[in-house]
């Protein structure tokens, strides 16, 4: 949290300092409710993990342009009348004990009103628009075709330019960084997880697009797979994940089609004692209107 926050007032900094520009500052936002029942997820009569509870979320998004340069912070401020920080004796699930606000409490009675409330940065990067080559550095969302391999945020450094028709993305992300810090999993400090993307595309007018992408993940220790999911006795792992796939999208009257293909192939190793190394091979087929 402390560094992305030094990432947004950096970027404020930059767009002040640009003494040869005015800044054109936007806001623009979302606010979603929701009302969320679960009872007996688990399968297991014995345990009472009924809940019942609301939550909302309200996104602000602050851009700011100044010339070729580009700031845009995205706070997340969300509160809930359910803690799933909280856990009851039982487990996450569990509501017996101490600890799970459901949000079931009539007027009156104790813990009425009972919530939790967060404030976050979901997104905070740089943007250089030069002409023919445009920049960004921070943390903003990636997409992947259909969402199957990636839809979220990660801090990244990444690059878009034009090739003839085609538009190529070129990113490094950090999905993990133990620069500073020991990974919560294990592993040494250094032991980051980094992910290269490479992707390009065509598009035909409205009608029809064709992807294609390429990645490749390199996790330096545990935090990716666990060693003692490999089922051996070492004492930490790396993996290795290549990514390749294809995605097509067209509109053929009233319906819209798309597909993707993603095949992926890798190695998890152990270190250590009872060191072992397994292979990574995997297919995603998706087919949808």
């Amino acid at each position: 949290m402390k560094k992305l926050w030094v990432m947004a007032l950096g970027t404020a900094f930059l767009l002040q300092t640009a003494s040869l520009y005015a800044a054109d500052i936007k806001f623009e936002g979302d606010f979603r409710v929701r009302g969320i029942y679960a009872d007996n997820l688990d399968a297991n009569d014995d345990v009472n993990d009924q809940q019942a509870f609301a939550d909302g979320r309200f996104r602000l998004r602050t851009s700011a342009t100044a010339g070729i340069t580009s700031g845009v912070v995205v706070l997340d401020f969300t509160s809930s009348f359910s803690d799933p920080r909280q856990t009851g004796a039982g487990g996450a699930a569990d509501c017996t004990a101490t600890g799970c606000t459901t949000g079931n409490y009539r007027f009156g009675s104790a813990n009425l009103g009972g919530s939790y409330n967060i404030v976050g940065v979901r997104e905070a990067y740089l943007k250089l628009d030069l002409n023919m080559l445009k920049l960004a550095f921070g943390r903003k969302p990636f997409k992947l075709g259909h969402s199957l391999i990636l839809d979220d945020t990660m801090d990244a450094i990444a690059g878009k330019f034009m090739v003839g028709g085609f538009e190529v993305m070129l990113v490094n992300g950090k999905l993990l960084d133990t620069n500073s810090t020991v990974a919560t999993t294990g592993g040494l400090t250094g032991s980051d997880t980094d992910v290269y993307i490479a992707k390009t595309g065509f598009t035909h007018g409205d009608m029809h697009n064709i992807g294609l992408f390429v990645t490749y993940l390199k996790d330096r220790g545990p935090s990716f797979l666990p060693a003692t999911a490999l089922g051996g006795a070492g004492t930490n792992d790396s993996t290795d994940l290549w990514t390749l796939g294809v995605t097509a999208d067209g509109k053929f009257g009233p319906i819209n089609l798309g597909a993707e293909v993603d095949f992926l192939t890798g190695s998890a190793d152990t270190t250590g004692a009872g060191s072992t190394s397994v292979d990574l091979k995997g297919r995603n087929v998706l087919v949808g209107a």
